[in-house]
């Protein structure tokens, strides 16, 4: 039977602590919400989750004897606690009464010069963590693995991120802290062509003419990409659009970008 702990006071105080940045990283740790993100955590074998928290009433519902087992056979400990200390550690404003925390696991930059994917994703900038998690989770779904984030980007392992990635973060290579002189120079070297995100002048998304080897940069809600990276960029790229809205949501854009991007046989 798998020991069943009641969570601590110190461990409250530490979980706390994980919803900032700076003890995130000082700990290499994150945590994440919710049984189906727990489900796609644990499947994944470069995954690794330290501890995991419910409440009794997930402990005695259809999922409780399913926690329990994974958690003996992965050596994980296991953490009771009630519904209102749980509210004080989760993000949600509707906690769904399981927590789990998990190490983190960023790509090393220096792996970024050996990189074979046809397709790379450059985020410069982008400082809204629900936009953040949202182009990661497209990624995924396009199967696009590599995602490199400027040094400005909110943090990927941002609670809010974390969860509107929805396990996303799971599936991805991520690359932190990078400098984008530095990303160019490297895959221009390896023949990719560096296409950026405009919101107008550029060419349209439907004359789009992609390479086999391709980075994609996209840029921050409210400046766009920098004027280095436009001025080194081989496409400018635009999404036309019929209405009276200033600009398209990058995250939106994203997934825009990111269908076209694959083959026609390629697409669902």
């Amino acid at each position: 039977m798998t020991e069943i702990a009641v969570l601590s006071l110190n461990k409250q105080r530490f979980l706390k602590k994980l919803h900032q940045k700076k003890y995130r990283y000082q700990y290499n740790t994150f945590f994440c919400e919710g049984y189906k993100t727990f489900n796609m955590a644990i499947s994944q074998k470069n995954v690794t989750i330290k501890e995991i928290v419910i409440t009794e009433s997930v402990l005695l519902g259809k999922n409780g004897n399913k926690i329990k087992k994974l958690a003996l056979s992965h050596g994980i400990k296991l953490y009771i606690t009630d519904e209102n200390v749980m509210k004080k550690l989760s993000d949600e404003k509707t906690p769904s009464n399981i927590l789990f925390t998990v190490i983190m696991n960023n790509a090393n930059l220096s792996l970024l010069s050996s990189c074979s994917d046809n397709n790379i994703v450059c985020l410069e900038n982008i400082s809204d963590p629900g936009n953040l998690g949202t182009i990661i989770r497209t990624c995924a779904w396009f199967g696009l693995n590599t995602i490199v984030l400027s040094s400005g980007c909110v943090d990927p392992y941002n609670p809010k991120t974390v969860r509107a990635g929805a396990g996303a973060i799971f599936y991805t290579k991520i690359f932190i802290d990078a400098d984008v002189k530095n990303i160019i120079n490297i895959f221009k070297s390896k023949n990719y062509l560096l296409t950026v995100t405009v919101p107008e002048n550029g060419i349209s998304i439907y004359k789009w003419k992609k390479s086999n080897k391709n980075l994609i940069f996209l840029g921050s809600e409210a400046r766009g990409i920098s004027k280095d990276v436009i001025d080194n960029s081989d496409i400018k790229l635009s999404i036309p659009g019929n209405g009276k809205i200033e600009s398209l949501n990058v995250s939106v854009a994203a997934g825009i970008i990111f269908y076209n991007l694959m083959d026609n046989e390629n697409r669902l």
